[in-house]
């Protein structure tokens, strides 16, 4: 009597060891679907790497070429100025290049770091320029968004960068950004290089370019 159960007893453990075993390896294989799972989220989740931009030098030139290209497209060479900072003494309206001369045109605003240096930069090649070349700025103020713009305050805040820097050669105020839209400008600083026809033949987009033609100008290359 008694081996009979000692069988069921024995059976039964051998099952239920049986069934631990088959729990174990399904409670197994349920960690390992739900890390997977975990693993897919978190990586849909995860930003990912931004990709590198690519070196000023391959989309710089091109930006250039467009704005060049759209520029002397364009019948617009007007540039009306709200106030011109260093004025000249006859009461002329300000021209974005001189004739006869070839014309260096700087594009800068208060609120651009890179252009203060550049703007000294151009101050001290007007001092010691060819005589026929030329030096002018143009200086677009404006306010923080939301808020009107204080034409007083856009003047008195550019002319005081112009006599930080000693900068003298004609400024062209602006308390917004519409005329450099106007010029289609695509930041700033940007300088424009006029032949002694009027025509643009180079643009400089930020600060380096501009500074490596002012030395070729100097060197005796003419737009």
């Amino acid at each position: 009597m008694m081996m009979p159960r000692n069988n069921r007893i024995q059976r039964s453990r051998s099952g239920g060891v049986r069934q631990t075993s088959r729990g174990a390896r399904g409670q197994t294989m349920r960690h390992v679907l739900a890390a997977a799972l975990v693993a897919l989220a978190v990586g849909q989740v995860l930003p990912q790497e931004p990709a590198d931009e690519p070196p000023e030098s391959e989309w710089r030139p091109e930006v250039e070429r467009r704005i060049l290209e759209r520029l002397n497209a364009s019948s617009n060479r007007t540039m009306k100025c709200e106030f011109v900072v260093n004025a000249p003494p006859q009461a002329t309206p300000f021209e974005p290049s001189i004739p006869g001369k070839s014309t260096v045109l700087n594009f800068w605003r208060p609120s651009c770091g890179p252009c203060k240096p550049l703007l000294e930069e151009l101050a001290a090649f007007s001092r010691t320029a060819p005589n026929d070349v030329a030096v002018l700025g143009v200086a677009e103020g404006g306010a923080p968004h939301g808020q009107p713009v204080d034409p007083a305050k856009v003047r008195e805040e550019i002319g005081g960068i112009v006599r930080k820097h000693g900068v003298r050669f004609p400024v062209c105020g602006h308390t917004d950004h519409a005329q450099s839209k106007a010029w289609r400008a695509e930041g700033v600083p940007l300088t424009l290089f006029f032949d002694r026809s009027g025509r643009i033949t180079r643009v400089a987009l930020g600060a380096t370019e501009c500074s490596s033609a002012l030395k070729q100008l100097q060197a005796g290359w003419r737009p």
